[in-house]
């Protein structure tokens, strides 16, 4: 939403109007999931390590194409940000092969 020619997230607004002012550094976790919601009753101040804890991220134990994440095949990247992704090493190795294939 705009307000006073600036870009809001209707969600923050909400959560401000109703329970004060966002700590720098903390963003807004929609407890029940629906990242459209506004109901201030389903949002909570957390810390984005927090957060993506929450969406499952650090819980899972397989890439999307079905590769265990296990020690050897784990490859974790920190962002500027604190947050950490995952990577698969056997994706990765898919993936450059397919590469290097291309590029022959």
């Amino acid at each position: 939403m705009k307000l006073q020619g600036q870009d809001y997230l209707v969600h923050r607004v909400a959560y401000t109007i109703e329970r004060g002012e966002i700590t720098a550094g903390y963003t807004i976790d929609h407890t029940c999931r629906d990242h459209a919601c506004i109901n201030v009753d389903h949002l909570e101040v957390v810390t984005l390590q927090e957060n993506q804890r929450r969406r499952g991220r650090a819980t899972t134990t397989h890439c999307p194409n079905g590769h265990l994440w296990a020690d050897d095949n784990l490859r974790p990247i920190r962002r500027a940000s604190g947050l950490v992704d995952k990577f698969c090493r056997a994706c990765s190795r898919e993936q450059a092969r397919e590469r290097r294939r291309r590029a022959a």
